[in-house]
């Protein structure tokens, strides 16, 4: 009973992951195409060089090691909700497995997710199709010598915390509904595993 308890709270966990993360990560770099037309070296250039006066990559590790955070932060709360629905355990035991699972599960979700995913070489992959498809060379030029302004170097620096606040909010206003609907699909699925003789 337990071990189907914790394999589909495994498949749950999958649910507090962003679905942009999860596609990212089921395509393979060279497969995305974002149909961008051929681009000059020029622009190309650019586009290289917005990429890293912005700190692209360094964003989208610190927006990726923010979202693991925040996993292992709800992790024992949504475990110990699960498991107190789904198995006997109760007080000490309860609190005895949730600890356990919770370290192991967080440790290995983050050890596989940084293995399979270098999430700072596909967001400047497709970050780097993109602007060359929808900013002109002139467009890039303009980007480029804004964020090399006062207010530009500023706002380099305060989007990655104001991106970081925002999933905070966003998930204090919004993971308690989430995970409700996770946990009665988890109880309607749980209560469907059953065997007949339980």
């Amino acid at each position: 009973m337990l071990k189907s308890a914790v394999n589909i709270i495994c498949l749950a966990c999958l649910f507090g992951v962003p679905s942009t993360l999860t596609a990212s990560a089921q395509s393979s770099p060279a497969s995305i195409s974002t149909d961008a037309p051929t681009v000059s070296p020029e622009r190309q250039a650019l586009v290289e060089e917005l990429l890293v006066l912005t700190k692209q990559e360094e964003s989208a590790n610190r927006m990726l090691d923010s979202m693991l955070m925040q996993i292992e932060t709800t992790l024992p709360q949504f475990l110990s909700d699960t498991l107190s629905k789904t198995t006997n355990l109760k007080d000490q035991a309860l609190q005895e497995q949730v600890t356990a699972l919770s370290a192991r599960m967080a440790k290995r979700y983050r050890e596989l997710l940084l293995q399979r995913i270098d999430i700072g070489q596909i967001t400047t992959q497709i970050n780097s199709s993109l602007y060359a498809k929808y900013y002109t060379e002139g467009e890039l030029q303009g980007l480029i010598d804004f964020y090399r302004t006062p207010l530009g170097q500023k706002t380099i620096e305060i989007t990655p915390q104001l991106s970081e606040e925002a999933l905070q909010q966003s998930n204090k206003l919004l993971l308690p509904k989430v995970m409700e609907v996770v946990q009665e699909i988890i109880a309607e699925e749980f209560g469907q595993l059953q065997s007949p003789e339980q």
